[in-house]
């Protein structure tokens, strides 16, 4: 019996050294593919920070990105700029914008970012979040 058992824990030890021979990288990758995406994140950031200073169209896209995710009958929507931002949508957009969605700064967003806010809703436009779904949907074949 007591060899028995001895045998049962070296072949347990055993298949536990195959598994890790099997997947050695398996957390190596996982961290340089975790390394790799908040490169890519920060890249963005730079990016569309420096892309708003000079085409504050952009922006006008990624609030049109995020309004099409809420219902059609969400109402009282409040939208987070940075406040650099928010200063530039508010002197851009067409009179009468402010009375169907208000612009608000958040100093806590970055430069691009924007956040959509309703009584039921809320629609995270940070690049972050933009890159994460985007990264979904390329993992999950969607893209």
């Amino acid at each position: 019996a007591a060899g028995k058992a001895e045998l049962a824990a070296r072949i347990a030890r055993l298949d536990a050294l195959a598994a890790a021979f099997t997947h050695p990288f398996l957390s190596l990758e996982q961290a340089v593919e975790n390394e790799i995406v908040g490169l890519a994140i920060q890249l963005t950031r730079h990016l569309v920070r420096r892309e708003v200073e000079h085409d504050p169209a952009v922006l006008h896209a990624a609030v049109a990105d995020c309004l099409a995710v809420l219902a059609a009958t969400v109402r009282d929507v409040t939208m987070y700029f940075h406040p650099e931002d928010a200063a530039l949508v508010r002197s851009q957009w067409p009179a009468g914008t402010e009375q169907r969605f208000k612009i608000a700064a958040d100093p806590e967003l970055g430069r691009g970012d924007l956040k959509l806010v309703s009584g039921s809703s809320l629609v995270d436009g940070t690049i972050a979040a933009r890159c994460a779904e985007i990264l979904a949907a390329a993992r999950s074949g969607a893209a």
